[in-house]
């Protein structure tokens, strides 16, 4: 994301995982306003929205956040590690 924070500054709006579990109203209501959108409390009930949804997250999207994959990514830094060491970083 530093590549396209870079490229494209002020344009993309950043979501942090944990800060969205820790606090989902402050958190979607900054996204909210960032898209220049009203809020509206249904926002936050996403959840119960019977809209259809075209997409392999079908089931996900008629969940409440959940916290279970807060660092699971933790789970592969090992394994990766390696592939990680040999990438080569491009800067602008």
């Amino acid at each position: 994301m530093n590549f396209w924070n870079q490229v494209l500054p002020d344009v993309i709006y950043n979501v942090y995982y944990e800060n969205l579990i820790n606090d989902q109203e402050n958190e979607t209501k900054k996204l909210i306003e960032y898209c220049g959108l009203s809020w509206n409390d249904s926002c936050l009930n996403f959840h119960k929205n019977t809209r259809a949804v075209g997409t392999a997250s079908v089931n996900q999207v008629r969940q409440k956040i959940y916290s279970s994959s807060l660092k699971l990514w933790e789970n592969y830094k090992a394994p990766l590690s390696n592939l990680f060491d040999n990438l080569i970083w491009e800067t602008l």
